[in-house]
């Protein structure tokens, strides 16, 4: 996913102030309610669906992409802001984003180690 600069800003700032209320929008992929503009496409769609791995499997590996997705943007955004040559042992917004990250890390996919990393940053 691409994102203009000033998008990509305030994508990190929601992260920092408000990781799980991203995830959450991000991941309420629900494919069974998605529309297409021809019925018919839909109705093809949903029955290959059906007759394969399903909705809710299919709903899990379209949301564990985006967590994925969110993960990646978070570690470079941090690296970003680290590289920048700032000081940002007093940003809030920096260090909201490293615990946010830590403790998706620590929580939800048990990278203990690299947690930690992120909480001492914070």
């Amino acid at each position: 996913i691409r994102m203009p600069t000033h998008q990509q800003q305030a994508f990190v700032k929601g992260l920092s102030e408000g990781y799980k209320s991203v995830l959450s929008v991000l991941m309420g992929v629900k494919i069974e309610e998605s529309e297409t503009f021809n019925e018919d496409d839909r109705n093809n769609i949903f029955a290959v669906v059906e007759a394969s791995i399903g909705f809710q499997q299919l709903n899990s590996l379209v949301n564990d992409q985006i967590r994925a997705w969110v993960l990646e943007q978070a570690v470079e955004a941090v690296a970003l802001i680290e590289n920048s040559g700032q000081d940002f042992s007093q940003d809030m917004e920096f260090a909201g984003l490293c615990y946010n990250l830590g403790h998706e890390l620590d929580d939800h996919l048990g990278h203990y180690d690299k947690a930690l990393e992120y909480y001492e940053k914070a």
